[in-house]
């Protein structure tokens, strides 16, 4: 057996380097799998909504989707993964757990790229519903990881004087909540959501972007603050609605700003490994020209016609994207075998180390695992000769690991990285 040379740890690095980004999509879903009084299985079918989802998702390739409007059931939450995230061979999303009752929050992440690490939630008022504020802690597996909290609001719709103090309360109890430290968060964290604004003097939105503690207040990426609705000035930005006229997606054309992706300070000046570059925040679809039109109507060279129809089918919102640069040298997607005479192993993990052995003697095998201090997280013992293992990651953080395998004829240390 050989020691893993030093070219492939190049070589990983040089390749990782390349992928170093996590790609947000924010998108109101528009009562997926959730029949009311006015969104129907006729006019808001759910195998219609997939077909549509799966163009518009292979399109945009997020890393973490978060999304409103979600039906309460475990069986609609996983249908959207299987039906429209993880297809054609693909395997790597999950999800994570839900809260609530009523129209809800999900998300759903690349698990080559991000580890869930946490959730919280608190409720916020809808009306005479509840709603809820859904926070998820991620790890981007950086080599250090590099800890991102994603959270994901739907406060209540509506353009009365009640709607907008439902919404001040809501933000209101989200800021309080994070200078607080309830939420776990640390200092990179992102709102997304439809929050349902119509104009920055809004006082739930000042609530964000002028929080009394400047240490913990929101920004905008794109620096577009203004009286949004029906305002041909931000045409650029509107992201409701994809519909002229109907009996489920709200009518009227693009005309609101409700969609936002706003982001921590330590995130706006780039102090802790996440930043971002402002053209990289899209909304998905929008080509500024269709002003109180649906968005495909006419010409729309913002994606291609099947994007931008799949795009009217699929909600009365547009998504919003943000890619977010990693400043830690390594981001692994994927897991290659490495040879390493009779030893195949995978290198990078991404939960499960699989080693296959090439003896032709079989012969008892002692497999130990440090990380990166030496501190000794796992023994194991097989058999080997021509046999497959595999090693458990998934409860193992991010990070460089040492396998020790040792018999009585042999020792051989092997460098990894999850």
């Amino acid at each position: 057996m050989k020691h893993l040379i030093p070219f492939l740890l190049l070589f990983l690095l040089f390749t990782a380097s390349a992928q170093n980004e996590i790609k947000l999509m924010h998108y109101n879903l528009l009562y997926y799998d959730r029949p009311t009084t006015y969104c129907t299985t006729d006019n808001n079918p759910t195998d219609t909504k997939n077909e549509a989802l799966r163009e518009i998702f292979g399109f945009v390739r997020p890393d973490i989707l978060c999304v409103n409007e979600m039906n309460a059931s475990s069986a609609s939450i996983d249908l959207l993964m299987s039906e429209t995230l993880n297809i054609n061979g693909v395997s790597y999303y999950k999800r994570a757990n839900w809260t609530g009752d009523y129209s809800i929050n999900a998300m759903y992440y690349d698990s080559r790229k991000l580890q869930l690490t946490g959730q919280a939630s608190f409720d916020i008022p809808l009306g005479s519903n509840t709603g809820h504020v859904d926070v998820y802690r991620m790890n981007a597996l950086t080599e250090p990881v590099t800890p991102i909290a994603f959270i994901s609001m739907h406060p209540k719709a509506g353009s009365t004087a009640s709607d907008a103090n439902d919404r001040a309360t809501a933000t209101s109890t989200l800021m309080y909540n994070i200078e607080n430290g309830y939420l776990g968060i640390g200092s990179n964290y992102v709102l997304a959501g439809d929050l349902n604004f119509y104009k920055a003097s809004e006082q739930g939105y000042q609530n964000l972007i002028n929080y009394s503690n400047a240490a913990y207040r929101l920004y905008d990426p794109i620096d577009q603050e203004g009286e949004w609705t029906n305002n041909y000035a931000y045409a650029d930005y509107h992201t409701q609605s994809t519909h002229s006229s109907g009996e489920c997606a709200a009518g009227g054309g693009m005309d609101d700003r409700f969609d936002f992706i706003l982001v921590s300070p330590a995130i706006q000046n780039h102090t802790n490994a996440v930043s971002y570059d402002v053209a990289d925040y899209v909304t998905v679809g929008q080509d500024g020209s269709h002003f109180n039109d649906a968005v495909n109507d006419g010409t729309n060279n913002s994606a291609s016609a099947e994007v931008i129809d799949a795009l009217y089918t699929a909600s009365d919102h547009l998504p919003v994207t943000l890619k977010f640069q990693l400043d830690n040298p390594l981001l692994f997607v994927g897991s290659e075998f490495v040879q390493n005479d009779d030893i195949r192993y995978t290198n990078p993990i991404v939960n499960t180390l699989n080693l296959e052995f090439d003896s032709p003697v079989k012969q008892n095998t002692q497999i130990k695992i440090y990380n990166s201090l030496g501190v000794l997280v796992s023994t194991s013992f097989h058999e080997t000769g021509n046999l497959s293992h595999r090693i458990d990651f998934t409860n193992l953080t991010g990070g460089i690991y040492f396998a020790v395998i040792q018999n009585e004829n042999s020792k051989q240390t092997l460098k990894l990285v999850k």
